[in-house]
């Protein structure tokens, strides 16, 4: 039974009626659930009656599948909103391919209901969609759309696009209204039949897509039938959510969301300290036009693609789907925070629901369920043809904030699923493999990443298995670190036989430091500050390059030195030497007087860990000094002396 304010009533047979209550006699849109195939059998809202939502899904051999065994439970409910889940699968006889998800979201005050369908690939073998389709009956009346002037009798749009990314303007629709053509570039997502709408979020972004009425009926085509690209390929374990609102009145494209204050946020303890304001504001204008310029040349189209974006790969002249790598979520769920603008938050929504779903594992391999499946290395362009790795087990951060800040379920299970499979590879063993356990310091972040991760996932759940976890894997790195030089020391993965250390060691300085505040261990303030000392005084090359790992080949530096400003601040602020935060704030300064570097930096889908996310936390690490630390001021460089060509040595070994 479900029960909410105390205003339950069954119905007939398996059907349940759910009104929340307190809301404004008017605008109380009540839920009839029931029926095998059916979302829902009716809403009444404001007194006007739907009839049932219904969903088809046919696959390319023509098998056509409906919902079945749907289960209802309660996944929200308060004075403000009601959530109700549909869970089951899309099936045909004993053909149950594909998962099923349903949410049904009641606002108070609001006359309309979200609806966000949701679809997992089970397998055994990936899943050729032919047309996924959702079907409102409402009372036959006039169709009024979007783009179209006046009033028709019937209506059908196809939303297209040419490019996979970076190319908004290459996006296409095209309508026939009772046999009047139109078309068009970016179309708004909504159709109205009467007083009665349904709009798609993020519509044209998600081509091929599709809407159509009359008849007394809105459909939503997720997946149309005709679509120039042929059948949807689900792979097996990705997932794929789409997010309507069906109401009254004008359209409404998006779900209505809490407003948060941004000096709330911005408060010690409520996130992790972000500088903004005033000493900002240079910084804040760049960020907007590095969102613009992600928007137009990086960002990923398509049903499958939007919320990612392309990025160079590991093939000279390829790209790659970046799936999310370095937390591309977090990066601007953190600029939404300093800065309160809306924008970021949606993008920073549509990029955790793709990689929550496209990019996490649901099904499938029991070994890599839960994980994050890692981007691509080769010349091929798919977001599931690699599998979840340690060094690659990282980006829950975003996901955690986001849920936070939304209340969105599915970011919380894929944070925490990601976090599970870290835990399994990290388990204890009895012997180890030759190769060592799953964490190994090559590139540093092999225990960076999932150290961080098990730490993000302990302090938002308590759980002490995530806990027990990270005390291995620092006891690995504490094995690894040598303690007169400060570096966690590995084999150079890229020019054997140097050894020594990497820039991604960043990744272990946020680990240990979660792993600090949270387990009270002292020790990982030691171990930071060694690696401090390295990192200056190995790794640093003036003025503002690291070195990328310790070999021949990158002893000039490298330019991804903003990886480790939030390593320096804390290191000053460990130690009360001024010297680790100057290099970090002399850096970020260089970096705001060339405006197009930083700007590039900041749409650099790989690099997004760096510059969105570390200059705000450096910032407010200077902002929390008694005074400002002096600019740097190098000495020029001294005279350097080449070395000649060794000369040849002979000798001979004998037995005295």
């Amino acid at each position: 039974l479900l029960e909410y304010g105390g205003e339950v009533r069954a119905t007939a047979g398996p059907a349940l009626s759910v009104t929340p209550s307190g809301a404004p006699v008017g605008v109380t849109p009540s839920l009839t659930l029931g029926g095998e195939t059916e979302l829902w059998r009716s809403v009444v809202i404001d007194g006007r009656l739907l009839g049932p939502l219904r969903a088809e899904l046919t696959l390319v051999d023509g098998t056509l599948l409906r919902p079945r065994g749907l289960k209802v439970t309660t996944q929200e409910q308060g004075a403000l909103r009601t959530v109700i889940k549909l869970t089951g699968n899309y099936a045909a006889g004993d053909r149950a391919p594909l998962g099923l998800e349903v949410l049904l979201q009641v606002d108070r005050g609001q006359p309309q209901v979200v609806v966000e369908h949701r679809f997992i690939a089970l397998g055994p073998s990936p899943a050729a969609i032919r047309s996924l389709h959702l079907e409102l009956e409402t009372p036959a009346g006039p169709v009024r759309a979007a783009e179209l002037a006046g009033e028709a009798g019937s209506y059908r749009l196809v939303q297209d696009g040419s490019d996979p990314y970076g190319n908004p303007s290459a996006a296409s629709w095209r309508a026939l209204a009772d046999g009047r053509a139109s078309q068009g570039e970016r179309a708004g997502g909504w159709v109205r039949q009467g007083e009665i709408c349904l709009a798609v979020d993020d519509f044209w972004q998600q081509w091929p897509i599709g809407l159509a009425a009359g008849n007394g009926r809105l459909t939503a085509e997720l997946w149309p039938a005709d679509a120039r690209q042929g059948p949807f390929v689900a792979n097996v374990g990705m997932a794929k959510s789409h997010r309507l609102v069906i109401g009254l009145g004008e359209p409404a494209t998006k779900p209505n969301r809490l407003r948060f204050d941004r000096d709330l946020l911005l408060q010690p303890g409520v996130l992790e300290p972000m500088a903004g304001g005033e000493e900002t504001a240079a910084y804040d204008a760049l960020v907007a036009k590095a969102y613009d310029r992600l928007l137009a040349e990086f960002a990923g189209y398509g049903m499958e693609n939007w919320g990612d974006l392309w990025q160079g790969g590991y093939v000279r002249g390829a790209k790659t789907w970046s799936n999310q790598e370095w937390d591309l979520t977090n990066s601007w769920l953190a600029s939404y925070a300093r800065t309160g603008l809306p924008h970021y938050l949606e993008f920073a929504d549509a990029a955790a629901r793709h990689f929550a779903e496209v990019d996490c594992v649901h099904a499938g391999d029991a070994g890599e369920l839960g994980g994050a499946r890692t981007h691509c290395h080769t010349a091929a362009a798919g977001h599931q043809l690699e599998g979840p790795n340690m060094p690659h087990s990282g980006w829950i951060e975003g996901l955690l904030l986001h849920y936070g800040l939304t209340g969105e379920d599915r970011s919380l299970r894929a944070a925490l699923g990601i976090a599970d499979w870290t835990l399994r590879m990290a388990a204890p063993r009895d012997e180890l493999t030759p190769g060592g356990p799953a964490y190994p310091l090559a590139q540093s972040r092999g225990a960076g990443w999932p150290l961080t991760t098990l730490m993000l996932a302990y302090r938002w759940t308590g759980r002490p298995d995530y806990l027990r976890a990270a005390r291995r894997i620092v006891d690995y790195q504490r094995r690894c670190q040598l303690p007169e030089r400060g570096v966690w020391e590995a084999e150079v993965p890229h020019e054997h036989p140097w050894r020594g250390g990497c820039v991604f060691a960043f990744t272990n300085f946020r680990g240990l430091r979660l792993y600090r505040e949270l387990s009270g261990d002292e020790l990982a303030d030691r171990d930071r500050l060694r690696a401090a000392r390295w990192l200056v005084g190995e790794l640093w090359r003036p003025p503002d390059r690291f070195m990328y790992e310790q070999c021949p080949t990158y002893d000039a530096g490298t330019d991804v030195g903003f990886l480790m400003w939030e390593a320096l601040a804390e290191a000053t602020r460990l130690s009360g030497d001024p010297l680790y935060l100057m290099l970090a704030r002399d850096a970020y300064e260089r970096r705001v007087a060339l405006p197009d570097r930083m700007v590039a930096d900041m749409v650099r889908s790989q690099w997004s860990n760096g510059t969105l996310q570390q200059a705000p936390r450096m910032l407010a690490a200077a902002q929390s000094l008694p005074e400002r630390p002096a600019a740097i001021t190098l000495e020029p460089p001294a005279e350097e002396v080449p070395l000649g060509d060794g000369g040849t040595v002979s000798f001979r070994l004998s037995n005295a």
